[in-house]
């Protein structure tokens, strides 16, 4: 009987986990149109634009980031010039910081949308716009963490 019992707990939670995450990936999509909406096409330094034109004379110098360079010149043509290293950056910073609200969202629903919040904060969110390469390697390994960390909060089958 208590068994029983556990499965339907068990399956009346599931839709309400189902809605959470819903409300977590509307949240996210807002956020994400609102970071292209302020920041596109991005801010770009003078760094960046010494890699952009390395990128598109394929020059691999070591004053630069080789890595950002052979980066810049694979996602150009999704957009030339600065928008597409900012697309890269804001979909990168979102996916992560969307995926750590999803994880925390199994726990709670505040907690995952106060995640997606937290991404918001001027520190981490004015960056975003920034075409930088630091900038850009922060966000590869916020969402390096944030992957390792879903990883291991997975349950166990």
């Amino acid at each position: 009987m208590a068994a029983v019992e556990h499965r339907e707990a068990i399956a009346h939670k599931a839709p309400s986990r189902q809605r959470a995450s819903l409300l977590v990936l509307l949240t996210l999509a807002a956020a994400y149109a609102l970071t292209v909406l302020v920041f596109y096409p991005g801010y770009s330094t003078v760094d960046a634009r010494y890699v952009y034109a390395d990128a598109m004379a394929w020059h691999f110098g070591d004053w630069q980031s080789p890595a950002m360079v052979l980066l810049w010149r694979l996602v150009d043509p999704i957009a030339p010039g600065a928008s597409s290293m900012f697309l890269l950056t804001a979909t990168l910073y979102w996916l992560a910081f969307g995926t750590l609200a999803l994880v925390s969202a199994r726990r709670s629903v505040g907690l995952g949308l106060a995640t997606v919040l937290l991404a918001f904060t001027p520190p981490a969110f004015f960056f975003v716009g920034m075409i930088w390469r630091d900038v850009l390697f922060a966000v590869i390994w916020l969402a390096a963490a944030v992957l390792v960390f879903a990883a291991a909060d997975r349950p166990a089958r």
